[in-house]
């Protein structure tokens, strides 16, 4: 159970702001 939810992992909070902005930018940049 471990290893797997390891496997599974969350993303870094760094990693989610990241593709966060980055799918706000394309947004923007589609509007």
């Amino acid at each position: 159970m471990g290893k797997k939810n390891r496997l599974i992992g969350l993303p870094d909070p760094g990693v989610i702001k990241a593709s966060t902005l980055h799918t706000l930018n394309s947004l923007n940049y589609i509007a």
